[in-house]
């Protein structure tokens, strides 16, 4: 509770404080107490409107990878960045969830991808440069994304060959 350590808060105290003796000069009643506790509440809602309680330094984002043996992906009250650049071709169909979260899925861009998208109070942002000449694709994948007051952004890599790597 570092809100009650604070200038701010000590400051209206003594603010409240001096006011209320002012007016009981003046015999005016001034009900400190309850004003102190309804400043208490104010600013525990402000303090967690403006960034609650913890830390303010910014956090490393979950990476994960694609494996064979995984079929569903899930953020739920996090954010993460799933990386599918070495999908296989043909690969089975692929759920990815964000709950309260974001998820950043990069995907190659030699491989067409068929989207079922659902959101629900959130939002789902498709990859506008898929493959323009669908004979030269790969294959095929399925991907089922459902977002629930959470966000899906799909983001398509480009593919190196082997000779691009070793630069």
């Amino acid at each position: 509770m570092n809100i009650l350590f604070g200038h701010l808060f000590w400051g209206i105290l003594v603010i409240l404080i001096g006011v209320s003796l002012i007016l009981k000069g003046f015999n005016i009643s001034f009900p400190i107490f309850k004003i102190f506790i309804a400043i208490i509440i104010i600013l525990l809602g402000v303090k967690l409107l403006i960034g609650g309680w913890g830390s303010t330094k910014k956090k490393d984002i979950n990476v994960r990878t694609y494996t064979s043996t995984e079929k569903e992906y899930n953020a739920i009250f996090a954010a993460q960045k799933l990386d599918l650049t070495n999908i296989e071709p043909d690969a089975s169909p692929i759920e990815i969830n964000a709950v309260f979260g974001s998820l950043q899925v990069e995907l190659p861009d030699d491989i067409i991808f068929d989207y079922n998208t659902t959101a629900c109070c959130g939002s789902i942002d498709l990859p506008e440069n898929a493959p323009k000449d669908k004979t030269k694709a790969l294959g095929t994948v399925k991907i089922e994304a459902n977002a629930v007051f959470g966000k899906i952004t799909f983001i398509v890599i480009p593919h190196q060959s082997l000779s691009e790597q070793d630069l």
